[in-house]
């Protein structure tokens, strides 16, 4: 992976300066919100009518609900941060994930994969896997205002431009 932890300053890349730290905190709220509500939403209410199958019928549909929910929603933010550096949460804020080194956009494997699922892998490694978050979290305060995983991805998040 090209790390590049030298690079800082305000003006970063080719995409203008960073967006808002604030903006950035409330995009990821908005989509852990959307898809808490969707994910768990399906799974309750499939708990509360009490379809499914087999020994627990309930708890088949809700675990089937689950999967088919988050692998949608996953998608549909995957898609989104793929074709315009966006989930949601970010296109609510105003604000859209762009290539470090030509402010383009930064497509599937920098937007998805490096910056995504890479972060959640990570995380799921006990004990290390905290702390590594805890870090990735603390560098947004920063002079450049870029996390870890934008580092590793080589992106950072700047505000949308009027129209585009």
């Amino acid at each position: 992976l090209n790390v590049d932890l030298a690079r800082s300053g305000p003006a970063i890349g080719g995409g203008g300066p960073p967006a808002d730290r604030v903006k950035r905190l409330v995009a990821v709220i908005i989509d852990s919100l959307i898809s808490g509500l969707l994910v768990w939403g399906v799974f309750g209410a499939s708990l509360a009518t009490g379809f499914g199958l087999g020994a627990f019928p309930a708890l088949g549909v809700g675990v089937i609900g689950f999967g088919l929910v988050l692998i949608g929603y996953l998608g549909v933010q995957g898609y989104l941060l793929t074709t315009r550096g966006q989930t949601l949460g970010k296109m609510a804020m105003g604000i859209r994930i762009v290539r470090f080194e030509d402010g383009g956009n930064p497509g599937f494997v920098k937007a998805v994969l490096l910056r995504s699922v890479l972060w959640a892998v990570i995380g799921w490694i006990p004990v290390v896997g905290f702390l590594i978050t805890l870090v990735d979290i603390l560098f947004i305060f920063r002079d450049d205002q870029r996390c870890l995983h934008d580092h590793v991805a080589g992106t950072y998040v700047v505000p949308v431009q009027p129209g585009g």
